[in-house]
């Protein structure tokens, strides 16, 4: 048996509800896909992972909410 690294991952997704950009003077808000949606979850080669990003939390909103996409 070979060994074979992968990850396991919770996707994120873009707020389209939150104003953002240049006219609206905001960066982009994100958050996680419903736990109970097919895609919420995925695995990766660890060879295509960004291996830096920086994320600011807004704790002002509260606990950690889903975000419906329309794909």
């Amino acid at each position: 048996m070979k060994p074979f690294d992968f990850l396991w991952v919770r996707w994120f997704a873009h707020d389209v509800t939150a104003p953002s950009g240049w006219a609206a003077k905001r960066l982009p808000r994100v958050g996680f896909y419903d736990g109970d949606d097919e895609s919420a979850f995925g695995f990766l080669d660890p060879d295509m992972v960004v291996r830096g990003v920086q994320l600011i939390p807004a704790f002002k909103y509260g606990r950690t909410m889903y975000i419906r996409l329309e794909c």
